[in-house]
């Protein structure tokens, strides 16, 4: 190999060192962009199940409040029974 040859294979050796290393800060920055994308998105899943958690927290409560109040219009008919007509005398 000569001189000229070495030189030639030398700078295109350089020339492809760039080319990957242009690549490898590329990609970096794409996956720096995908990790902010994920981000937001974990962030915006865990708002939404907080909101679902509240969401179904309340119908619960909202559940039982009307359980009992079942329960105190039922006691409240069995104890007049004399009062039932077609509805209930709540």
């Amino acid at each position: 190999m000569t001189h000229e040859e070495m030189e030639t294979a030398i700078t295109r050796l350089f020339e492809g060192q760039e080319l990957l290393t242009g690549k490898v800060i590329e990609l970096s920055e794409e996956v720096a962009e995908l990790s902010s994308s994920v981000k937001a998105v974990r962030e915006e899943a865990e708002a939404d199940g907080k909101l679902q958690r509240e969401a179904i927290n309340q119908m619960r409560e909202q559940a039982e409040a009307d359980r009992a109040e079942m329960r105190e219009a039922s006691t409240r008919c069995s104890k007049s029974p004399n009062q039932w007509s077609l509805t209930c005398c709540c």
